[in-house]
């Protein structure tokens, strides 16, 4: 009975597959064009159709992407799992801008975001959320809206981390320092690392707030 059980949720979890890839499609393609109209300067914008009195202009453009960006930070702080259509459909969205308005200047901030995942300072799901939201406003209020974001939610995080164990913390980063060890390797990633998609996505969110325009 409990082989027929078991048989049956997989046949019924291969049926619903299809629908949630045609779900995680329609999503991505509704992210995807939402962060590429935020993303166009006001010149560039297609034209938005006429809205109920009281709606701002791209205001849904703007809360698909905000909503997004929420959800990544909940999912993230729970299963520390990144979806790739999400992060997809924002990397494609930047490549797409830049093509319109033929503007390279992302990849010097893609290139950098790659160094530093090669380098392990971040895991893939972090670089290819971080790659989308600098691809789409690779501007200097974006790099300080991440400066400080990190400087903000880093610094408590690291005191609450080593309280009360600050001499051993030190003895650790010395020796880390004298063994030319100093990037954590991939299996203290996965054991002791934290999640970090949360704070990019709230980063990110906090950006389109304080700098973003209709």
């Amino acid at each position: 009975m409990m082989t027929n059980l078991l048989t049956g949720l997989h046949v019924a979890r291969q049926r619903a597959r299809p629908w949630q890839r045609a779900l995680e499609c329609a999503a991505a393609l509704l992210v995807g064009a939402s962060a590429l109209t935020l993303a166009l300067p006001a010149d560039a914008r297609p034209r938005m159709p006429d809205l109920p009195i009281g709606v701002a202009p791209y205001s849904v453009a703007l809360s698909v992407v905000l909503v997004l960006l929420a959800w990544l930070a909940y999912r993230d702080q729970r299963t520390r799992q990144v979806p790739n259509w999400a992060v997809y459909a924002l990397m494609l969205a930047a490549l797409a801008r830049a093509a319109m308005l033929r503007e390279p200047v992302f990849l010097l901030f893609w290139g950098a975001l790659w160094l530093a995942w090669s380098a392990r300072v971040f895991g893939g799901g972090d670089a290819k959320l971080l790659m989308g939201l600098f691809g789409l406003f690779p501007n200097a209020q974006m790099l300080a809206t991440f400066v400080g974001g990190v400087l903000v939610t880093g610094i408590p995080q690291v005191l609450w981390k080593y309280r009360g164990q600050w001499l051993s913390a030190t003895r650790r980063a010395g020796w880390r320092i004298m063994s030319r060890q100093i990037l954590p390797g991939v299996e203290e990633l996965e054991t002791q690392g934290r999640a970090g998609t949360w704070r990019y996505a709230l980063i990110g969110a906090a950006y389109l707030m304080l700098f973003w325009r209709g």
